[in-house]
């Protein structure tokens, strides 16, 4: 939320080790981060991402799976839906979507907290598109729209969900209808990172959509 508005400084670890990041400006944060876990557990996902990054997704997610067993909800809320989300990313890998979601559906049905629901239904509704099936696809983004509606209200992240939708719409040629959403994302970051690339982007999208309506008086 903070990144396209302004520098931020982080306080984490990384390898056991106190450590302090200092994010510039810019636009979403492409960083890869993961929650404490206790050694005897990160030892047991290191070595499965070890296994995923070299191409043997099967014995990493099955080191996984494992994991998901092992941790107990109440004392680690939260890791059980991110060692699944890491699951379905690695089966997309591997070019395994009927996997991947599947995981992502187990995932979605162990979150509590809204931040991570609507991580889940975009990377639900994000592996729809790229398979070509909009309907679902603009479902799960609706799905992270109400969530995240309801726990922020106005928010860059919402804008960002918007946007995603939007684009969906267009793809459907529900043109008039991707239209208002663009320009209710493009209100919210003039409002909240008015000198962005977010707002740069919810205007080459707007043109985008002009363009798919032949409207070039408005590009």
């Amino acid at each position: 939320e903070q990144a396209p508005r302004g520098a931020v400084r982080l306080h984490g670890e990384r390898g056991g080790t106190a450590t302090v990041f200092d994010v510039p400006k810019g636009p979403e944060w492409d960083a890869r981060v993961q929650p404490r876990m206790a050694a005897d557990l990160l030892q047991t996902y290191v070595e499965g991402r070890q296994k995923v990054e070299a191409g043997d997704v099967e014995s990493g997610v099955a080191l996984w799976d494992q994991l998901v067993r092992r941790v107990e909800p109440q004392t680690t809320p939260g890791l059980r839906s991110w060692l699944l989300l890491q699951i379905s990313e690695a089966w997309f890998k591997g070019k395994q979507r009927d996997k991947a979601r599947s995981a992502l559906q187990t995932a979605l049905t162990e979150a509590r907290d809204p931040q991570t629901q609507v991580v889940l239904w975009e990377a639900l509704g994000k592996s729809y598109k790229q398979a070509s099936e909009m309907t679902r696809a603009e479902e799960s983004l609706r799905s992270a729209l109400e969530i995240g509606e309801t726990a922020w209200g106005e928010s860059l992240q919402i804008a960002g969900t918007l946007a995603r939708l939007a684009d969906v719409l267009r793809l459907q040629n529900r043109l008039d209808e991707a239209a208002k959403l663009h320009e209710r994302a493009l209100e919210i970051r003039e409002r909240r990172a008015p000198d962005s690339l977010e707002l740069a982007n919810s205007l080459d999208q707007l043109s985008a959509v002009a363009w798919a309506r032949g409207d070039l008086e408005t590009m």
